[in-house]
């Protein structure tokens, strides 16, 4: 599910930006089309309610369409996520949030498969230590110390729940009766209740930045792409006169990897980080889109890694790790690739363990409390996410000093381009 984006340079330096296009926040069509440009300026008001997560959290909510003691509910839900985040990863700077909360039926083919989705609404293109560059999240940036001050967007996190669902918002709701609905072909489908708390809290921890942007071209474009390789997207310019991808909108490069995936590695020791340095050598300067995705998949040495790590995340559980410090945590790697949902997760069989918020699949019928009382009671988050929170850079609680990030200010100089990404979704799992 692609999602448009606009890139800009922040600041005279040329700090480069990527910003989604507020105006489409979730496109259920898997292909790059119809991308718009926007600028921060244009993000539109359309989310009424304003309310404070914690102190280190603001979040703009609208509930279209929902009760007002629903959402009143869901807000509240909200506010303890935050709070329950904030104990455990020190947020220095407000971190402002952009929610909503509807049902996704009928016009969303995850009517009642998805629960919830979110997204960084913008990455910065930074230096790494050995030259090479990568993208922060605007959330986790404004905790570090960068070198030159970026001008930040208007919301650092978007998203939305579906109010489709049976939701039980805190602990001391009875638990809500399974809803039964008609399916689009007359089938019958029951919906157990799911805790919006714990959809939250895995929601907005994507949002933090625990989100890898490597994409299955295949799934999002279309049949005239190869199979078994994954790459970020490219940036586009834009001439002025389309908003179409597939006519007038020019690629140039690859965006970035994200600094999540800079630390993934395979049971093998391949790492991202070098593949993606080899996938983002290929800079055929301007072309049509389908120039520049045909000739990449013609090309050795990068498409050659694109293809490994393909073949990387989908060798099947206990394959793909996130490597922090000495620890590999063992991440999402099924033998099919789901972009926004492989390597942006551990693995599913940690749903019964310390690090269970961060799974691909949540069981209904369980709350946060329960989970958090039987496999961690030291918080929301185990160990292990905990550790790849702080690995990407968050400061924690007990250990405050921020990193020092050294902008890139020669990635793309003024050029106004924009970019598709995936946003990451929890998806239902009945177990």
């Amino acid at each position: 599910m692609l999602v448009p984006l606009l890139l800009q340079t922040a600041l005279a330096e040329t700090i480069t930006r990527i910003d989604y296009d507020p105006n489409s926040l979730f496109d259920a069509v898997p292909k790059a089309t119809a991308l718009k440009f926007a600028t921060q300026d244009s993000l539109s008001d359309q989310f009424t309610k304003k309310v404070s997560l914690a102190d280190p959290f603001a979040i703009t909510m609208s509930c279209p369409g929902v009760p007002k003691a629903d959402c009143d509910k869901a807000q509240a839900a909200l506010q303890r996520a935050g709070k329950r985040i904030a104990s455990q990863i020190q947020i220095s700077q407000p971190i402002n949030i952009n929610f909503t909360f509807h049902s996704f039926c009928p016009t969303s083919a995850f009517c009642t498969t998805r629960l919830g989705q979110a997204r960084a609404s913008s990455y910065f293109v930074a230096k790494d230590t050995d030259g090479s560059y990568v993208t922060y999240p605007s959330a986790l940036l404004k905790q570090l110390k960068p070198d030159k001050t970026p001008n930040y967007p208007r919301f650092d996190i978007v998203g939305e729940f579906n109010a489709q669902w049976p939701w039980k918002f805190s602990p001391s709701d009875p638990d809500p009766k399974p809803l039964i609905i008609t399916g689009d072909t007359g089938e019958r489908i029951t919906l157990n209740y799911f805790d919006f708390e714990f959809v939250a809290a895995h929601e907005i921890t994507h949002g933090l930045g625990f989100y890898s942007s490597m994409l299955y071209y295949s799934d999002a474009i279309g049949p005239q792409v190869l199979k078994g390789w994954i790459a970020p997207l490219p940036f586009f310019s834009d001439n002025g006169s389309s908003d179409n991808v597939n006519d007038d909108a020019i690629p140039g490069k690859f965006q970035p990897g994200t600094v999540y995936d800079k630390y993934i590695v395979s049971k093998d020791g391949s790492t991202f980080a070098d593949l993606l340095k080899t996938i983002t050598s290929y800079k055929p300067g301007k072309t049509s889109f389908s120039n520049f995705v045909l000739s990449f998949q013609k090309t050795a040495a990068p498409f050659t890694a694109a293809r490994k790590a393909y073949d990387i995340v989908t060798a099947g559980d206990g394959t793909l790790f996130f490597k922090a410090g000495d620890q590999q945590l063992p991440l999402s790697a099924t033998t099919k690739f789901v972009s926004g949902s492989s390597i942006s997760h551990v693995r599913q069989s940690s749903n019964t363990t310390a690090n269970f918020l961060m799974t691909p699949a949540l069981a209904d019928n369980v709350t946060l409390d329960s989970f958090i009382t039987k496999y961690n009671s030291e918080g929301i988050y185990g160990p292990g996410i905990l550790k790849i929170m702080n690995t990407i850079g968050y400061p924690l609680v007990n250990d405050p000093t921020p990193l020092s990030v050294t902008m890139a200010t020669d990635f793309s100089g003024s050029l106004k381009t924009t970019v598709s990404l995936m946003a990451v979704a929890l998806t239902m799992l009945l177990l």
